[in-house]
């Protein structure tokens, strides 16, 4: 007996979604579509993968910002999850 299981419907989010940021694994940092680039990171809450966080001043000075977040927030940029 086979079972298909169709895959989860993706939820139509605002902004960029994870798989627009790339992930340069030599070099541990991330790009994201505005060309902006980041090594800081820390492990995700639920630790399978790492958190990658962009400085505030990378993202208010990026041309798509408004598409990436509906908000800039008052302390950091964006932040995107690699998983493991």
């Amino acid at each position: 007996m086979t079972v298909y299981v169709p895959p989860p419907a993706l939820v139509e989010t605002p902004g960029f979604r994870p798989e627009a940021f790339t992930l340069d694994p030599q070099q541990d940092r991330v790009t994201c579509p505005g060309g902006q680039q980041t090594t800081t990171k820390e492990r995700s809450a639920n630790h399978t993968g790492w958190k990658f966080v962009f400085a505030r001043h990378q993202c208010a000075g990026c041309l798509p910002q408004a598409r990436c977040v509906a908000t800039l927030p008052q302390k950091k940029g964006r932040s995107v999850i690699k998983n493991d």
